[in-house]
């Protein structure tokens, strides 16, 4: 078998030898490309990764002291000469010294990244001067920067108080360990209910209720519980939503329906409410959206986020998160 991955030929993988820890001495896309060959050994395809021509376009893309750091650190070793030449071994390497070297790998990564070294208030200090499309932008740079902004202040800016409040904010904080304030998750589900209004006519338009009321004690008791992550509670894109738009008032549904098939938006009252679950959303122990409409509900799993078209006691997947279904409504049929 031969294993995919990083760059270099078997001649020049000869050449230079590298310095003593080898990886700081390797390149960054050689140090990536490194990463992936030993979590390929770390994982269930390792037996076709313990041998590796020197011929292979990828593994000749790692420079010399990625590819000496592999030898030495893995017990690879070269058969044959020329463009025939192999690296091979006989089995993988324990567990715990593949795990150490890809903590060193990582550590050389993570050194390497400027933004890692800065705080997360800093890095959005930084960005808080840019338009949003340059903020996203800047989410793609490495994971660090991504992170500050989604729970840093870079997008809270462009938030719209009445999504995110100081009752919300106030509820966030005291769900210990929850990874709130998500500023990219209220955004795009902010942006997302901007434009399916701009979609719809005015009579539905008309039908939608206001956001929640994040100053009821009941309301926020369940804010709170949806933050904190407690079992069967409300997933945080559709309490985001409900932040937005409470649903529909019960006569939306004569305006025409966001989804189809006449299926009302509920208000948060009824999402919690078992009553308004339809036996095939019971069963699955699904959170009901949207009220029933003949065999049909649209239903999301409290475990996981996830949106579900009830049909009877079938179901269909519909997509990962509420604010995905959002999107996916924005431009497509459910």
């Amino acid at each position: 078998g031969e294993c995919a991955g990083p760059p270099s030929a078997a001649a020049e993988a000869r050449e230079g030898a590298a310095p003593a820890d080898g990886l700081s001495a390797a390149g960054t896309d050689s140090l990536r490309l490194l990463s992936r060959y030993v979590r390929n050994l770390a994982g269930p395809r390792a037996s076709a990764c313990l041998a590796i021509r020197g011929s292979n376009p990828a593994f000749r893309q790692m420079d010399a002291p990625a590819r000496a750091a592999l030898e030495r650190r893995t017990g690879y070793r070269w058969e044959g000469e020329g463009p025939e030449a192999v690296l091979r071994l006989d089995a993988p390497p324990p567990p715990e010294a593949l795990a150490a070297l890809l903590a060193d790998i990582d550590a050389e990564l993570a050194r390497r990244a400027p933004f890692r070294r800065l705080s997360p208030d800093l890095v959005c200090a930084v960005l808080g001067r840019l338009p949003l499309r340059d903020v996203l932008a800047a989410t793609e740079a490495c994971t660090a920067v991504r992170d500050a902004v989604r729970t840093g202040g870079a997008l809270e800016r462009f938030c719209d108080p009445a999504l995110w409040g100081p009752a919300a904010r106030a509820a966030a904080t005291a769900a210990p360990g929850a990874g709130w304030p998500d500023w990219g998750r209220a955004l795009a589900v902010q942006s997302a209910w901007r434009r399916i209004e701009g979609r719809a006519g005015p009579a539905l338009r008309g039908s939608l209720r206001p956001g929640l009321d994040l100053e009821e004690p009941a309301v926020a008791a369940v804010f709170a519980a949806a933050l904190s992550g407690a079992s069967g509670s409300v997933p945080g894109d559709l309490l985001l939503s409900l932040a937005a738009r409470d649903g529909q008032e019960p006569s939306g549904a004569r305006a025409g329906s966001l989804i189809g098939q006449g299926l009302r938006l509920l208000a948060l009252e009824e999402v919690v409410d078992p009553r308004c679950a339809s036996a095939g959303a019971a069963a699955r122990g699904l959170l009901p959206a949207t009220a029933e409409d003949g065999p049909f509900q649209v239903a999301l799993d409290p475990q996981d986020g996830s949106v579900w078209l009830l049909a009877g006691m079938s179901a269909t997947r519909k997509a990962a998160s509420w604010a995905a279904f959002l999107h996916r409504l924005d431009h497509d049929v459910v």
